[in-house]
């Protein structure tokens, strides 16, 4: 569901119905002159009323009353770091404002060069402050109860923590997860938090792929070892991602030219839900699979970190290369190297 509004004597509503009895999850931004605030994460339970208050573009530490207990943890999370966000923020604000200014008429290549360096430190200052807010959340967060928005909030931070030289961080997050009941670790959240805190062994150029159950629309499974004999591309999707489906059309292209000696293989990373409606809307015609683990399931096997992520598997079985996002013609080469040839 998607709502806008008008901000009217200083004040704007949104009511709706919800789908069911349980935790809702909204995000909330503003747009002002064309600039786009950060997302304010928002739970909603059916008869929950929520005040949001705020003065400023920051939007993501806006203050909220609210009686849901999901909400009132997200506040204290972020409001151990509240300094640090709104930091955050105004960085993001200030890296806006000078890339656009780098594409604006008049703008010579000198002053390009300089807005590039300001950037690049601006970019450095933002791994500084993240690990600030890492640093302030899981320190709140070791007195807290565990609940779903206590839970997302251990997930941004085990990504930032992930990718960061900070082993100060990596060991906040890794002895939250440690601390966590198997029912936590278990969800759908908690088991991403796992392989990220603990991956698995990544699948290598030349080593057997990783399999699994995968379940098609109606429920039946599949293997990737049934498409022994034939090259096989996998297409690692989300709901969420604009370049998925921007390379729909070229798959069905691909799949048409090398229909011989190729299967496409989608498999996605969303819940049951989501990825029945979008697999409908959006028309695929090729295997469309999912072993309903999310990140957690096969691909964390192919370390996969985002979407779309694409791996080609050799007709014996073994991973032939990978890679990560599409533009126009990008698949076209990244098969054809393979198999134009056979």
């Amino acid at each position: 569901m998607s709502a806008n509004d008008t901000i009217r004597d200083n004040a704007f509503c949104f009511e709706g119905k919800t789908s069911g009895d349980g935790v809702h999850g909204f995000s909330l931004m503003a747009n002002k002159d064309g600039v786009i605030s950060m997302l304010l994460d928002l739970y909603i339970r059916p008869g929950s009323h929520v005040k949001i208050t705020g003065d400023s573009m920051l939007v993501y530490t806006w203050d909220v009353e609210s009686d849901v207990p999901e909400q009132q943890t997200r506040q204290k999370i972020v409001g151990a770091a509240r300094r640090w966000w709104n930091e955050m923020q105004l960085n993001d604000r200030l890296e806006d404002s000078l890339r656009a200014k780098m594409k604006g008429k008049g703008v010579t290549e000198g002053q390009k060069a300089d807005m590039k360096l300001t950037l690049d430190s601006l970019s450095e200052y933002k791994d500084v402050i993240m690990g600030n807010i890492v640093l302030a959340e899981t320190k709140a967060m070791s007195g807290m109860t565990v609940n779903g928005a206590w839970l997302d909030a251990l997930l941004g931070d085990v990504y930032f923590a992930k990718y960061s030289d900070n082993q100060e961080c990596k060991n906040a997050v890794k002895v939250l997860y440690d601390r966590l009941s198997d029912e936590w670790k278990n969800t759908t959240d908690g088991a991403e938090i796992g392989v990220v805190v603990y991956p698995p062994k990544e699948i290598k150029k030349d080593e057997a792929v990783a399999d699994g159950d995968l379940f098609d629309i109606e429920g039946n499974v599949h293997h990737l070892a049934d498409f022994r004999g034939k090259y096989v591309l996998i297409d690692f999707w989300s709901e969420g991602c604009g370049p998925c489906r921007m390379a729909i059309s070229e798959m069905k292209e691909i799949a048409e030219k090398y229909k011989d000696s190729l299967v496409i293989v989608g498999l996605s990373l969303d819940g049951e839900k989501i990825w029945k409606e979008m697999s409908t809307k959006h028309g695929i015609t090729w295997y469309n699979l999912n072993d309903l683990k999310g990140r957690s399931g096969i691909a964390a096997k192919y370390s996969v970190s985002g979407t779309p992520h694409y791996v080609l598997v050799s007709p014996s079985g073994t991973m032939t290369d990978k890679t990560t996002g599409y533009c126009k013609g990008s698949l076209k080469e990244f098969v054809g190297k393979y198999l134009d040839n056979k």
